[in-house]
């Protein structure tokens, strides 16, 4: 058994039990996010205005701004800040400052497009288990999908009424779906 490091309160010393005074307040004008304790980064702020003037000076035919950064080492915190807030980031090194430039939203896209492949598939093919799709969409060019990830999208669309999910595990088009589709 190993040592204790902290060598604990003091003989004889009663704890404060006293707590911290309250008082009852207006709260409904305060900008308060209950239950919501999510980290805070400098780059948060940074990454959203970044994707505010990228959208602006596409829209408007100018070419894309980035981000400037004098020392590269914040590029770890970046690529979390911009997964959390589902960006996809790219970055360059230059005279030994980093630069970020807006590609894109990852997830929205990304998900409905999933979505479709998976649709198109069973609509193709007939009911198949979400390994076999996984494995057809591996085959078809989307190499990020896993048997997990195909799993999810399936039952959410399940649970959208797109498809229906038999006693066997295997997946189909739902034929109410189907009806309203053509």
């Amino acid at each position: 058994m190993a040592a204790k490091n902290h060598p604990g309160p003091k003989k004889g010393t009663r704890p404060d039990t006293t707590g911290v005074a309250g008082a009852i307040c207006e709260i409904e004008n305060l900008p308060l996010a209950f239950g919501v304790r999510a980290r805070v980064s400098p780059y948060d702020a940074l990454l959203r205005t970044l994707v505010e003037t990228t959208e602006k000076a596409v829209a408007e035919n100018r070419p894309r701004p980035g981000l400037r950064f004098d020392n590269p080492r914040c590029r770890p915190s970046l690529m979390v800040r911009a997964r959390k807030l589902n960006l996809c980031i790219s970055f360059a090194e230059h005279e030994g400052k980093l630069y970020v430039r807006f590609d894109g939203r990852t997830e929205e896209e990304v998900r409905q497009s999933r979505k479709q492949a998976l649709l198109k598939l069973l609509s193709i093919h007939g009911p198949m288990t979400h390994v076999k799709c996984a494995t057809k969409l591996r085959d078809d060019g989307d190499n990020a999908i896993d048997g997990s990830l195909a799993n999810a999208l399936l039952l959410q669309m399940v649970r959208e009424g797109s498809l229906v999910q038999q006693d066997n595990g295997y997946f189909a088009v739902n034929p109410k779906h189907r009806a309203k589709a053509a």
